[in-house]
């Protein structure tokens, strides 16, 4: 997949994919688990590039010019723009399913949905199937144990690991997320105040609840080491619209709408 560095507004492409940044998300974060070691010169392993802390953040119905980094001359997401800046911006991508679970999956996996089962959301008696000329083929609800996750292979390369928001690939114990390779997961979706957490946390009445997993993820073994960690999370954007500038003296239109896409930026 093509990348670029921090170069922004470079393309506006017209194909929405389901960005790797955040609304009705999930996120993950990674942190090399032995920490930073010195080492002295002459050291072999001081020529080795440092592995890379990783924090990836999946957001549902996001197009891709959506953020200004990608393009956008509407929305301003300044924190994203200061992340992208500093890390790698991806800019030909491809996504393997038009909604959440079947991208979840083949980002989890690295694999497409017919080797994941993953082609949709639900069973596929969520439609009135039978009033259509085909019976879709039948749609596996959960990620199988058995695949290999992201997750798990950056643990054999010595990463913490972490999931904090949507999961939606199964939130039972034998398919959560703590059982598919990560350290630390809170899985909650769909209700900003007065959420469920799979597991349970408590939390004071009132908690948004972006803000409650950003806190977790930042405060999570994997958010909290100096290297290699890797973590997912749920952050969901906060839209602003600004008011339009007044009509000018000469009568003509005020300038549009913009929106402002405001994302928590917390610093150690």
């Amino acid at each position: 997949m093509p990348f670029s560095g921090p170069s922004p507004n470079n393309e506006a492409g017209s194909v929405r994919i389901r960005m790797v940044l955040v609304v009705a998300v999930f996120a993950v974060l990674a942190w090399p688990a032995g920490g930073q070691v010195a080492r002295a010169a002459g050291d072999p392993s001081a020529t080795r590039p440092r592995r890379p802390n990783i924090i990836f953040v999946l957001a549902d119905d996001l197009g891709y010019t959506d953020v200004a980094c990608y393009g956008s001359t509407y929305y301003e997401t300044p924190n994203i723009d200061r992340l992208a800046s500093q890390g790698m911006r991806f800019t030909s991508g491809y996504t393997c399913g038009p909604n959440c679970t079947p991208t979840r999956a083949a980002l989890m996996s690295g694999q497409y949905g017919p080797r994941t089962g993953m082609y949709t959301v639900g069973g596929i008696d969520r439609f009135n199937w039978q009033s259509r000329p085909l019976r879709p083929v039948d749609n596996v609800e959960k990620l199988a144990p058995e695949k290999i996750t992201i997750a798990e292979a950056l643990k054999k390369a010595g990463y913490a690991t972490g999931m904090f928001g949507k999961w939606h690939l199964g939130d039972d114990p034998r398919h959560h997320p703590l059982r598919q390779g990560f350290d630390e997961a809170i899985v909650s979706a769909g209700q900003h105040f007065d959420f469920a957490t799979n597991p349970k946390v408590d939390y004071p009445p009132g908690t948004y609840l972006a803000d409650f997993l950003t806190d977790k993820a930042v405060d999570s073994s994997a958010g909290t080491r100096i290297t290699h960690s890797f973590s997912t999370c749920r952050i969901s954007p906060c839209i602003r619209r600004t008011k339009p500038r007044r009509t000018s003296s000469n009568g003509s239109n005020p300038s549009p709408r913009r929106a402002v896409i405001a994302t928590r930026s917390t610093r150690r």
